[in-house]
């Protein structure tokens, strides 16, 4: 059977550029930081570039910042007529990271009829299953071409965010930017033709994990916003018992390296030193007297080897008493590291910078995973949120993260 995902007279490959809405917020207009379905209320479409299968690249622009829109009447017909093969189930569009360019066309746009997950296959989603790179760049480069326009970076920064550039103060940097989105769908399409094409089971997947994305996670709010200004307040009060602890040599639980190289320094027993080793200079020796033979040349502060330095010490504190000032000192360096360091903690303020009115929306990645297929996640990551409990304790603690006015 003729898979019509495989056709390429049957895909629209489009892209969208956008700016930043006058007066709203830098966070909310900042993709990173908000996410798209946060971004999507802050933004306005000032770009969009079409081709019909081989057909030639289009673009439609927006010129008048100030009171222009990308507006349906003037699409191109040849896009209007694939549009409504789309409607029947026929033909499908396509965008590099689709989510994102779904949202801007439903949202940043004018008088634009509204698509669902179903009308529009991500050519991110066909790039990683072919085991390209998850990025439009990426992924030409690994096909041996160019990748994507130099500027690009540079234009987007001058036409995208709050600053004054316009096409009218800008005209040379303008037709540079328009040919910058032409050049997205070139690269696209060629990345179309280069990959395997997705089955219709395949992307029915696909269809119901954007589904998903946009009926998002509900979160307690309240809740979250009280955690995130505990995490933090927790987070400044670590950082000043570092400075305290180690004389200023360690100022932040982030500093993972030096934490490592404070740590190791400190520790008296070899066997103690080689649960925080991960690699020697095989070609390099220390003086003959030292417990340690070879020159260490990497340090690892993962969980489970700060969690077997700790267990060391307190097999220690239980033989021979209460440790002492040096080994103390180490202990409170290492438990500040491995409770202060998680991010779990940081994923509270993550939640308030990108939900949208209550719900977290466009967390999960379909095939992020390239080695197994699997989903992944980005932002909040929420597939890896804390699962542990404190068990008899988390009522209280809830009720007291409830409260606390921080």
């Amino acid at each position: 059977m003729t898979n019509p995902f495989a056709d390429i007279a049957n895909i629209c490959f489009t892209d969208f550029e956008t700016k930043a809405l006058p007066g709203s917020d830098p966070n909310d207009s900042n993709l990173k930081t908000a996410g798209t379905y946060r971004y999507r209320k802050n933004a306005f479409g000032i770009l969009q570039t079409f081709a019909v299968g081989d057909g030639p690249v289009t673009a439609l622009e927006v010129r008048d910042f100030a009171n222009g829109a990308l507006m349906w009447k003037d699409v191109p017909d040849a896009v209007k007529r694939h549009h409504d093969r789309v409607m029947g189930g026929k033909a499908w569009y396509c965008a590099f990271n689709a989510g994102f360019d779904r949202n801007v066309w439903n949202e940043c746009t004018y008088d634009y009829p509204r698509i669902e997950p179903r009308h529009m296959i991500d050519m991110m989603a066909q790039a990683t299953v072919s085991n390209l790179a998850p990025s439009l760049e990426g992924m030409s480069k690994n096909l041996g071409r160019g990748g994507k326009q130099a500027d690009g970076k540079y234009l987007i920064s001058l036409f995208c965010g709050h600053g004054p550039a316009t096409p009218q103060t800008h005209p040379a940097e303008w037709a540079r930017f328009v040919t910058y989105g032409i050049g997205d769908v070139v690269e696209m399409r060629e990345g179309f033709r280069c990959t395997r094409a997705l089955t219709p089971d395949e992307w029915e997947d696909y269809f119901v994990s954007e589904r998903i994305n946009e009926r998002g996670m509900a979160i307690d709010l309240a809740f979250v916003e009280r955690a995130a200004r505990i995490a933090a307040y927790n987070a400044t009060v670590t950082n000043e018992e570092l400075i305290r602890w180690t004389n200023g040599q360690i100022t932040s639980v982030t500093q993972v390296q030096r934490i490592a190289e404070w740590v190791y320094d400190r520790l008296e027993d070899a066997e103690a030193r080689t649960l925080l080793v991960t690699e020697y200079d095989e070609d390099a020796r220390v003086d003959e007297d030292s417990d340690d033979l070879k020159v260490v040349k990497k340090l690892s502060l993962k969980k489970d080897r700060i969690e077997a330095v700790l267990a060391f010490f307190r097999a220690r504190e239980s033989r021979d008493g209460a440790l002492g000032g040096q080994d103390k000192l180490i202990v409170d360096v290492l438990e500040a590291r491995l409770y202060g360091g998680s991010s779990s903690p940081a994923k509270f303020s993550k939640m308030m910078e990108q939900h949208d009115e209550g719900f977290l929306r466009g967390q999960y990645v379909f095939n992020g995973a390239q080695q197994t297929g699997r989903f992944s996640s980005k932002s909040v990551q929420v597939q890896n949120i804390t699962r542990s409990s404190l068990g008899q304790h988390e009522i209280a603690a809830i009720e007291m993260i409830g409260s606390l006015d921080i």
